[in-house]
């Protein structure tokens, strides 16, 4: 009888956690929160993401799907770095996956994210010389999604303009009014900035 009623005294427990509704009830809040940031911050996916940068033509172009995840192009030229047997110069370029988590919701249009298994997906050879040019091509990891230690920042399209911070003021054509009307991700390492639109950066890399 003892048993029958533990037993009972137990579902009932369970049926007041769950709710008539069947809605869950956390016991972490912690857990709750980032389930809740993640719903929140992959609903601005999918988005596809650039950097160009024109005085040494590197350019870094992504795209991110509904689940964080990402892949890209990037190249860089380097005229200037010639060797025996390229006298073309050098061109820095890799295709290169990962994924963006672990989010928090800063405020309504600023959101923290960390990257994670950044990988190259070139397969065969790290480096080659087209012979016709000259120009030696070497796989290197994308500028500004590396060294990320610190995590990236989007910002969102309703971001005023006069909350952004200098890092980007400084490499944006905008003025300092309004709201800014693209998405936009900054490095928080390395301030790499990469927008929705096609923007010509003045300095993008350090």
């Amino acid at each position: 009888m003892k048993h029958i009623l533990c037993v009972m005294l137990s579902f009932l427990l369970f049926i007041s956690l769950v709710g008539c509704s069947g809605e869950t009830i956390y016991f972490d809040k912690e857990l709750k929160e980032a389930e809740e940031y993640e719903k929140l911050a992959t609903s601005h996916f999918p988005l596809s993401l650039r950097a160009y940068e024109p005085q040494t033509l590197s350019a870094v172009s992504f795209s991110v799907s509904e689940d964080g995840s990402f892949s890209g192009t990037y190249s860089a030229n380097d005229y200037l770095e010639k060797g025996e047997g390229y006298p073309g110069g050098t061109i820095y370029n890799c295709n290169f996956a990962g994924e963006f988590a672990n989010y928090e919701i800063i405020n309504d249009y600023t959101i923290k994210m960390f990257c994670f298994n950044l990988k190259s997906t070139d397969k065969g050879e790290l480096e080659s010389i087209d012979e016709s040019t000259g120009i030696r091509f070497l796989s290197a990891p994308p500028a500004g999604l590396e060294n990320s230690e610190s995590g990236f920042t989007l910002y969102t399209p309703e971001a005023p303009i006069s909350a952004l911070p200098s890092e980007i003021m400084s490499k944006i054509p905008y003025g300092t009014s309004g709201n800014l009307g693209v998405y936009i991700l900054m490095n928080n390492e390395t301030k790499d900035v990469f927008s929705s639109a096609d923007i010509s950066f003045d300095s993008i890399y350090y």
